[in-house]
């Protein structure tokens, strides 16, 4: 089923998953990435349209869909002790399961520590370890040096966390919780294994120029805000005025202004932890949850460009602050030098859409952003939406 999922992405296309009739059917497809579905557990055939509030009700304590991006995904039950366990038990469930190789203690819900197979075998296997430590509990022995994670982190943030402590395979395990309750553990080398897929495949869709993410991964990661619910902002950049420069200095010095500001892009919005993507030509994409575009760091950036892209230009053209150039009609006129464009679609919390609407959505605001004195144009998603309809009616 992964493998669906991952070729419907590939080809722009929405997997419907039919026949859904339990709870767990519903939530394995979720982990999956699959959100459009049908089936007897959602709802049955009625001559009424149906109540969304029904399927409201019926997953109320969902905390958050656990998806194959998100450290939740990884998720995985292993034998829980509470502080006060004798060792002596401990014993036993390494002894019968040989392959655990960490068990969580847990008080009431919240991580104290975590006994790890080999430290407390070295422990039990000297020369005094069983009798000292037998009948005392599990706190007595268990270790105070664990790795914590939120269940609906993304696996960015997992790997960064692995980065920043050396001693990676002493810890074995993550510890997950959620809602700062224990919720699991994952296994180090499948948090690994998974990271170097995750890695394989943005580098498989990233765009050669500039190495950032393309089009799959941007639709994804839009896909991704709108199925967890959250505010964001799109921030569709487009260059003015590239064609009459990459006719005038040649593909190279246009290449060359694409990757800088593709740099400037990931110091200004990548460096906050927005996503950053290319679409492809002078077009880019940047990701920005919350309901704010942060305009402040666009002005801030627009500075950082005007200022710095005469580099990419002859004397005469920096002290004319123009440059001669043929335009579409075949026709010489002035070209001011480059500057950039910004269409902002804001997608409020709970929006039905996709990233197919979306990208449509801020397309069509592209053009208003060219026309505007300051080269942006803002816009609701819902706004756009109604204004559409209302011009086909």
């Amino acid at each position: 089923m992964q493998h669906i999922v991952t070729l419907a992405r590939n080809l722009h296309a929405t997997v419907i998953a039919e026949g859904i009739e339990t709870e767990d059917e519903l939530r394995q497809l979720q982990k999956l990435g699959i959100f459009a579905m049908q089936g007897y557990f959602i709802g049955r055939p009625e001559f009424e349209p149906f109540q969304l509030e029904s399927l409201q009700l019926r997953i109320a304590d969902e905390v958050a869909v656990d998806r194959f991006d998100a450290v939740s995904s990884l998720l995985e039950d292993t034998t829980v002790i509470t502080s006060q366990r004798r060792v002596a038990d401990i014993l036993d469930y390494f002894k019968q399961n040989k392959r655990l190789l960490s068990i969580p203690v847990v008080d009431e819900g919240k991580v104290v520590g975590i006994v790890r197979r080999g430290h407390f075998m070295e422990t039990m296997s000297s020369a005094f370890g069983r009798a000292l430590f037998s009948n005392k509990p599990a706190q007595a022995i268990m270790q105070r040096n664990f790795l914590t994670i939120d269940a609906e982190a993304p696996l960015e943030k997992a790997s960064a966390l692995l980065t920043e402590h050396e001693d990676t395979i002493e810890h074995q395990v993550l510890l997950v919780t959620r809602q700062h309750q224990y919720a699991g553990v994952i296994p180090v080398p499948s948090l690994l294994r998974r990271i170097t897929e995750s890695k394989i495949q943005n580098a498989r869709y990233a765009n050669p120029l500039t190495l950032l993410p393309g089009n799959v991964p941007i639709n994804q990661h839009i896909d991704q805000q709108i199925s967890q619910e959250h505010a964001f902002c799109v921030l569709y950049f487009d260059l003015n005025y590239f064609k009459p420069f990459n006719d005038e200095y040649g593909y190279q010095q246009g290449d060359a202004v694409i990757q800088w500001f593709a740099s400037l892009l990931e110091r200004q919005y990548a460096s906050l932890g927005h996503f950053v993507g290319h679409v492809g030509g002078d077009d880019f994409i940047v990701v920005v949850t919350g309901d704010d575009y942060l305009d402040a760091v666009q002005q801030e950036l627009r500075q950082h460009f005007q200022c710095d892209v005469k580099s990419f230009y002859r004397e005469q053209h920096i002290v004319d602050n123009f440059m001669l150039g043929r335009a579409r009609n075949g026709r010489y006129q002035k070209f001011p030098l480059l500057d950039f464009s910004l269409a902002v679609v804001t997608v409020a919390a709970n929006t039905a859409a996709s990233h197919q609407d979306i990208s449509i959505a801020a397309a069509r605001l592209k053009s208003q952003a060219k026309r505007a004195s300051n080269g942006v144009a803002v816009c609701h998603f819902a706004d756009l939406i109604l204004s559409q309809n209302s011009a086909q009616c």
